[in-house]
């Protein structure tokens, strides 16, 4: 998973193998480890409807199966999934995107390895 940090957008960018196991219902998790025991997680998951929460410290962005099965069907696609989040009075955009080379360049790379 990678991450992007705008003002007012977050944007998720998955290889395909992490979407298809998001698909499948596993958890994407990422945590950035810093000194002293300090981390910044990310956490996706599918679901229902769209949401967005911290809990313990962990970004959570939950997207609605629905929308995942709709973007698997058009991939590849530039245009990935957009859910918008308020809280606290704050809009929030949380793009989702899904690198379909990112299997294929793993592949590539490990197949030219002696």
């Amino acid at each position: 998973m990678k991450v992007q940090l705008q003002p007012g957008c977050l944007r998720l960018r998955l290889g395909m193998a992490e979407f298809e196991a998001l698909q499948g219902g596993r958890a994407i998790d990422l945590t950035l480890r810093f000194q002293a025991g300090a981390a910044w997680s990310i956490r996706i998951e599918a679901g229902t409807t769209f949401a967005m929460h911290v809990v313990d410290g962990v970004v959570c962005c939950r997207f609605p199966s629905a929308a995942l099965d709709e973007l698997a069907s058009r991939l590849p696609s530039r245009q990935g999934l957009a859910c918008t989040s308020v809280t606290t009075g704050e809009q929030i955009t949380v793009l989702l995107d899904v690198d379909v080379h990112d299997r294929a360049g793993k592949a590539a790379r490990s197949s030219t390895k002696p």
